[in-house]
């Protein structure tokens, strides 16, 4: 899965790896794990219930600075990077809509007002959608690069552009921290990706939808990229 990227694209020092230490996205990683298996265990049908969560949990996620994705303009002369890197921040720009949404759910729940969930719905899992289109894309391109097929080119740039001191000098960036910043980007996106897909299953679960659950496993495969 992912681990395979970093062993791909040398994303981490051997210092790190060796290490045995969890870096902040893995293990944001393993603690929405915890929180998805604590809510499908849930018998609770409460909606102002299932936003807070989700919420508390994106306070977590912006440990991870935001710009972090700027880190990777050294990449962006790559002609093969491009379209990857628009990916990025398709995902970036599309959960930042999705976090607003979320603040103005749990307000309007916590002051008793009517809130309709249907739009999330939508935006997130109609195929017609830019935001679908995009976690689609992410999980497909992560699935790439971390089972190594397709998309030669850029397998051999990018590991050549780390390696090359003049454009990681250029940018006051060591090759071994343009690899750390490129492992968590990629991996804060497909999480995000992520997120969105199974709050949009739990709103299904709140609403006793038969293909909740069905869907939700659909999404983790998509993500682990089996």
């Amino acid at each position: 899965m992912l681990l395979n990227l970093l062993l791909i694209l040398s994303l981490l020092t051997f210092e790190v790896l060796a290490s045995k230490k969890f870096l902040l996205v893995d293990k944001l990683r393993l603690d929405f794990h915890d929180l998805e298996k604590e809510l499908w265990s849930s018998t609770t049908d409460d909606e102002t219930a299932l936003v807070r969560r989700f919420y508390e949990y994106d306070q977590k996620l912006q440990q991870v600075p935001e710009d972090i994705i700027e880190s990777l303009e050294p990449l962006t002369h790559l002609p093969a990077f491009l379209n990857l890197y628009a990916e990025l921040k398709a995902i970036h720009y599309n959960y930042e809509s999705f976090r607003e949404y979320q603040k103005g759910l749990l307000s309007k729940l916590e002051d008793h007002e009517y809130i309709s969930l249907d739009s999330i719905l939508y935006h997130v899992r109609n195929k017609k959608s830019g935001t679908k289109v995009s976690i689609e894309r992410i999980f497909e391109i992560s699935g790439i690069l971390a089972n190594g097929t397709k998309n030669d080119t850029l397998m051999i740039q990018i590991p050549a552009i780390l390696w090359n001191s003049f454009w990681c000098k250029n940018y006051q960036q060591s090759p071994q921290q343009l690899s750390y910043n490129l492992y968590n980007v990629f991996t804060l996106a497909n999480l995000k990706a992520y997120v969105m897909e199974q709050f949009t299953c739990f709103i299904k679960k709140l609403f006793q939808e038969d293909d909740a659950l069905k869907q939700a496993e659909i999404s983790r495969k998509a993500y682990e990229n089996e």
